[in-house]
């Protein structure tokens, strides 16, 4: 029996096993509920676990995420390392049970890196079909065959032909949960050694990413004609999918004001004078549009779906600094002032 047979059995192991462009976010693979089992026949005997035909994954998956004005709306597997865990023992038997396996057959230290040939479509529900390519990073086997030489044989760089995977990619709050059920049989015919056979893997992926996001205010402002200073706040949720977050910023006179964000902060975050006020904010600003201040207080609702910029696209994982600048006439020569500023470190 041939390596090149033996490679094609276990380069199955990774061609069943779907994977995980957009911000991108690391998965941590569950490793209790990511469990495997293989099956497999050739023309020579059964396969048999040598002693377990189980396996299950860990590590990470790097999926980028897309958001549309209804929420996720597309996803990509990226890289990522996955290791099979434990270690592959498997054998052919003997047809005369008292004489020795025809093959003993061990695959050590294998990791996975899986990547969907385009970004795919995620439903309303979190469902998506992709298709994933699996490269071996790393794995060495060894055929122990009961007539000839041990051979060993370096996996690395195995790559798989692509293969649909249908699955779950669901935002709950802060976190983001993937599910992949797999049910893969792969055939193959070896030429060289005239041995054919299949392998089957059934089993689950389960990954979970999540973020935390928050505003932090920074920075100063100077008392305007309102009688007081404009602070920064915020009403509503950080979450790029709820996308119902809304500035406001006061007091301040009734005036025509905006929002703008940038990338930056203006002195470490200790500003300069601009204006009657404070410029907080730095890098290339985004600006929002003009809103009339009522009551004192000027506000707007974001809408992440439609940035006023390809630049200023808000994606989860992203920071981003926030203030208010707004026209104050009777407070000085310049004729406008600031609030402070906040740095909103947006969410799922």
């Amino acid at each position: 029996m041939s390596v090149r047979a033996f490679r094609y059995l276990f380069a199955a192991l990774a061609l069943g096993v779907p994977a995980a462009a957009q911000g991108v976010h690391t998965f941590t693979i569950n490793a209790g509920q990511s469990n495997f089992v293989w099956t497999g026949d050739t023309s020579t005997g059964p396969l048999e676990g040598d002693p377990s035909n189980t396996f299950h994954l860990e590590g990470y998956q790097n999926v980028s995420l897309g958001f549309g004005s209804s929420g996720l709306s597309d996803a990509g597997f990226i890289s990522g390392d996955a290791a099979v865990v434990p270690d592959i023992h498997a054998k052919i038997p003997n047809p005369i049970s008292w004489l020795p396996d025809l093959a003993d057959i061990d695959i050590t230290n294998m990791h996975l890196s899986f990547s969907s040939v385009t970004d795919f479509p995620v439903n309303g529900s979190g469902n998506y079909t992709a298709s994933v390519v699996v490269t071996v990073l790393s794995g060495t086997m060894i055929v122990d065959p009961l007539v000839g030489s041990t051979i060993v044989e370096d996996m690395a760089g195995t790559v798989s032909n692509p293969n649909d995977a249908s699955g779950t990619l669901v935002i709950s709050g802060t976190n983001a949960n993937l599910h992949v059920p797999v049910d893969n049989t792969t055939t193959f015919d070896d030429s060289g050694s005239g041995m054919s056979g299949w392998i089957r893997l059934q089993g689950d992926i389960v990954a979970q990413a999540s973020c935390s996001g928050g505003v932090t205010t920074y920075c100063y402002s100077f008392p305007n004609t309102s009688g007081g200073t404009a602070d920064l706040m915020t009403s509503g949720s950080t979450s790029v999918s709820a996308n119902d977050l809304t500035l406001m910023a006061g007091p301040m006179p009734n005036q025509w004001g905006i929002f703008y964000y940038g990338p930056g902060m203006v002195n470490g975050g200790g500003g300069a004078v601009f204006g009657e006020g404070v410029r907080c904010v730095g890098g290339s600003p985004h600006r929002l549009p003009p809103r009339l201040a009522s009551f004192s207080i000027l506000s707007y609702t974001l809408d992440l779906a439609n940035p006023p910029s390809v630049a200023g696209t808000i994606t989860p994982g992203s920071s981003w600094n926030f203030q208010a600048w707004f026209r104050d006439p009777p407070g000085g020569s310049s004729g406008f002032n600031l609030s402070n500023a906040a740095t909103i470190d947006f969410c799922f």
